[in-house]
């Protein structure tokens, strides 16, 4: 038997989930959906999170949950698979509000789609907003008159993200201020629109490694790194797949065991962790919650 949850990624700092391999204007980009261009965070690097943290928490059932070390990979799986966790939510800078947080059809088809698996039966109809218009809420704080001003982009206010809102707001966020922090700011904008500003709206930083002697620029140690801003918000699917293969237990035991005792605290996913990046919030939820 499969028990499938949701996992929410919230980023509290900016994201560098990089895939090691430099562009013309980036030295460290951030990995992306091959086919959407889209950012994502990969599986592997929420398995190995994970898996480090078990280590030091439940030491006794890591092997049980996420298989065995390396050399001893062929004994068995672990009971715990999880997906890639892509893109679902965008912060980017507002005219008014400060920051939007952007999703569009596309991002939200996908959620649909496995929000099904999860137990989520009753969600709105996919919106369709006009593409050079924004959906927001009624009092929204990213009205500017008859306008939303998104970065470089002017797009015309238009209602009917109210359904969405209030489905989105309580699957990411548990406490009730941010919920209603979102439902304030959620703007849904044309596919176009989202895969702009998800290409040229991320955080590009220029780093520089300092001879501790001298004070000064080490010889070619000037490089680039991509980062998804904070508030960024991922969405991905976690499975309990047949505990009784190793031992027998109520479904979604374990998925209950690492909310509880792995996903009480934030924690550090992707690279660049001694400068403060990948610092996330987690979240196991279901259609029942």
């Amino acid at each position: 038997m499969t028990t499938t949850r949701l996992l929410i990624v919230h980023a509290r700092s900016p994201l560098h989930a990089g895939t090691g391999q430099a562009t013309a204007a980036v030295d460290l980009p951030i990995a992306r959906d091959r086919a959407t261009g889209l950012p994502l965070l990969p599986g592997s690097s929420l398995k190995g999170a994970l898996r480090a943290r078990s280590r030091q928490l439940l030491n006794g059932e890591t092997i049980k949950l996420f298989g065995p070390e390396t050399d001893n990979a062929s004994v068995h799986s672990g009971a715990i698979c999880f997906t890639d966790a892509r893109l679902l939510l965008l912060p980017v800078r507002s005219v008014a509000g400060t920051f939007a947080w952007i999703t569009s059809p596309l991002l939200l088809a996908q959620l649909a789609r496995e929000a099904a698996l999860a137990g989520y039966t009753d969600l709105p109809p996919l919106p369709a907003p006009g593409k050079q218009s924004a959906m927001t809420v009624e009092g929204s704080l990213l009205h500017v008159g008859e306008t939303v001003i998104l970065e470089e982009f002017d797009l015309g206010r238009q209602p009917g993200a109210e359904k969405w809102a209030k489905v989105l707001a309580p699957m990411v966020f548990a406490d009730p201020t941010w919920q209603d922090l979102l439902q304030k700011r959620l703007c849904i904008v044309s596919d176009d629109v989202m895969s702009f500003l998800a290409l040229h709206a991320t955080e590009i930083v220029t780093r520089v490694s300092i001879n501790p002697e001298t004070g000064t620029a080490l010889g070619g140690q000037l490089w680039t790194e991509e980062n998804l801003p904070a508030e960024s918000v991922l969405l991905g699917l976690v499975e309990e797949q047949a505990p009784e293969r190793h031992r027998p237990g109520a479904a979604g035991e374990y998925l209950d065991r690492i909310t509880k005792e792995l996903l009480s605290q934030p924690i550090q996913l992707g690279g660049k962790a001694t400068v403060g990046r990948g610092r996330c919030t987690l979240r196991l939820i279901h259609g029942g919650h």
